[in-house]
């Protein structure tokens, strides 16, 4: 994400925050974020972004003390077709007598980030805040669209408390134990034997690995932790790394092959959206990343595999992921 060191409130946005002090609603509409570069354009008398690439929705609008709002929008490539160098994003606020105008705006200049076109291997979709200044104004609002909102912390921890304190809680889970059991990213309950995952040749030989482990007492060292394709929290359940199909014969050099970077944390679903997963030499082996966030959940994996350089893309899969009423993933299904 680039540097933007800020927002600046531009003259119309400081005229609609002296209107909002004698009364008149002060109301967000949306976020623009485009490729324009500032020059020697003064911020302050922009009216509109240098070069807008996407108009967003409003997700989150939140007041804090001293006059100050942390608004916030959902960035995603789904539906760009002609990649850009996010470099600018403005603020947009309806004004009375003006309409619609732009509130404040931000330009991060030689560190922006590129934003691929979607469909491909580079999936993105992150939120994105910022903190901006309405003063002593009563009436505070944004127009939000309900498509991107997100399940706050303090929801989730409702919600938590909630089913732990359940009368019909068969196992008498506290909210801290259910919290806990949240941010484990690792699911010590993987399995590397489950019938109908694994190809037959390969579950033989995984059983006939199991009892050599089990009679030299290693058995703890051959189950060692592994956790799903993605990267953690509910939608990363019990897979192995040595499925069927999974692995080419030229990387099934052991369970234990693959050194595994999580990127992308995503404080709300307490998930890493990225993991990279690499071989031995260091040359990447797959990348996972997640994406199509429906309420608290993503719903889509997509999984790159490169080959023995780490660079050329083997092949690309499309998992779409489901859940239950709980929020429990259920399926993971290859398109």
């Amino acid at each position: 994400m680039g540097a933007f060191g800020g927002m600046t409130l531009t003259n119309k946005g400081r005229n609609l925050i002296a209107k909002a002090q004698t009364g008149v609603e002060l109301k967000y509409t949306r976020f623009g974020i485009g490729d324009g570069e500032l020059g020697g354009q003064s911020i302050v008398d922009l009216n509109a972004l240098i070069s807008q690439k996407q108009s967003l929705g409003i997700a989150k609008l939140k007041l804090q003390p001293g006059g100050k709002a942390v608004i916030g929008t959902v960035i995603s490539n789904k539906d760009i077709t002609t990649g850009f160098y996010f470099r600018e994003v403005g603020l947009f606020a309806q004004d009375p007598n003006e309409g619609e105008i732009l509130f404040c705006y931000a330009n991060c200049g030689p560190t922006a980030e590129y934003i691929p076109v979607g469909g491909g291997p580079d999936v993105i979709e992150k939120t994105f805040d910022i903190i901006t200044i309405f003063g002593n104004a009563q009436n505070v609002s944004a127009v939000l669209d309900s498509s991107l909102i997100w399940e706050t912390p303090e929801g989730a921890q409702e919600k938590v408390n909630a089913h732990a304190n359940r009368e019909d809680n068969p196992h008498k889970v506290t909210a801290e134990q259910v919290g806990a059991a949240a941010k484990d990213h690792t699911h010590n309950n993987v399995t590397t034997s489950v019938p109908g995952f694994m190809s037959v040749p390969d579950k033989i030989k995984l059983d006939s690995i199991q009892k050599d482990a089990i009679n030299k007492g290693t058995a703890d060292t051959l189950y060692a932790p592994l956790s799903h394709v993605g990267a953690g929290g509910s939608v990363h359940a019990r897979a192995t790394a040595t499925a069927d199909g999974f692995m080419s014969s030229e990387d099934k050099d052991g369970q234990q092959s693959f050194r595994k970077y999580r990127s992308g944390w995503d404080s709300i679903s307490q998930v890493f959206t990225t993991v990279e997963y690499k071989r031995k030499d260091g040359t990447l082996f797959m990348k996972s990343a997640l994406s199509s966030k429906v309420g608290n959940n993503y719903t889509v994996d997509t999984r790159t595999f490169y080959a023995t350089n780490g660079t050329t893309v083997r092949k690309t899969e499309i998992w779409d992921v489901s859940y239950d009423s709980d929020g429990n993933l259920v399926n993971e299904v290859l398109r």
